[in-house]
């Protein structure tokens, strides 16, 4: 019974050191582990020396603990059983650990690094861009289906400018003239109202991001909102087949880093060149002529820039 009692205090106090967060508590027990190392029976210490082993025993309580360990296994008056007994529960634990260590590791190497705010705000200021890119295509497919935007009077409708499909601006005319006491304009509007806003260059800033909307001139020249406002007139014929849009961050590697862009068939391409310099006024005029043409199937366009279809 006494021994019985010996070694429940030693297991008692293995089990306060491991989980009680009370330093006096932790102190008596720790001393308790360290008093029984001198304890006459075996069977107390062969008990005390495998939770030694499980249990966090600090400074210089655990150097006097493992030392007696140490010169116990050696000690030529102890029984074999024991240190083979011993010896066996140390190496399983050390196995214990070890698999357990190489799991962690496993873990940590598959787990995602968690996102800080600015990376969180990247990706969510490119994930908009994206769906914002698709959204005009689905308005792009509206106004040509529709052919509200019919310049040439052939009965096949054409694409449309921002300010066109957001309802802000009136309808291209068409080249027969128009009848109408004020002029036409798209109702209801395919697009939301942050496409009203239109620059004086041409572009709409909407999460982070700038866009610009390219419809083929009548030289064929991918041309700009601003400039087809400046005068020069957007081919029907063209404009039937082909259009274009981009969205590029408006400061590079703080709203955005990649740039995306949009065909006519409405797939959605990606590129991490840089191109411009990010502030809304450079021209696409190359790269959108490139995108007119359409990108090759491994994403490489004509102006030299390297595109990824991602949609």
């Amino acid at each position: 019974k006494a021994i019985a009692v010996r070694i429940g205090r030693v297991r008692w106090a293995a089990l306060t050191l491991r989980h009680a967060v009370d330093e006096t508590l932790r102190k008596q027990a720790s001393d308790a582990l360290v008093a029984s190392l001198d304890d006459p029976d075996s069977r107390v210490r062969v008990v005390l020396h495998k939770e030694l082993f499980r249990t966090p025993v600090d400074g210089e309580a655990a150097r006097h603990a493992f030392g007696r360990v140490t010169r116990w296994l050696v000690d030529p008056a102890t029984s074999p059983a024991r240190i083979r007994q011993l010896r066996e529960h140390l190496r399983s634990r050390m196995r214990a650990k070890a698999a357990d260590a190489a799991q962690r590791a496993r873990r940590t190497e598959q787990s995602p690094k968690p996102l800080r705010a600015g990376d969180r705000r990247l990706i969510g200021n490119e994930s908009a861009a994206i769906a914002t890119l698709k959204n005009v295509a689905l308005g792009q497919a509206q106004v040509q289906a529709s052919g509200v935007i019919d310049i040439d009077g052939d009965g096949k409708g054409e694409f449309g400018f921002f300010g066109e499909m957001s309802g802000a601006l009136p309808i291209r005319e068409s080249t027969l003239g128009s009848t109408d006491a004020a002029p036409k304009r798209i109702i209801p509007p395919v697009l939301s109202g942050a496409f009203c806003a239109v620059t004086d260059h041409g572009s709409v800033q909407r999460s982070g991001y700038w866009y610009r909307m390219y419809l083929p001139s009548e030289s064929g020249v991918p041309t700009d909102e601003a400039t087809m406002l400046d005068g020069t007139r957007i081919d029907p014929e063209r404009a039937e087949h082909s259009w274009c849009a981009f969205a590029w961050p408006i400061e590079r590697g703080r709203s955005g880093i990649g740039c995306f862009a949009v065909d006519v068939m409405g797939a959605v391409w990606r590129t991490n060149d840089r191109f411009g310099d990010f502030d809304g006024e450079w021209t696409l005029d190359v790269v959108a002529n490139s995108m007119l043409v359409a990108p090759k199937p491994d994403g490489f366009c004509p102006s030299g820039m390297h595109w990824k279809r991602i949609q």
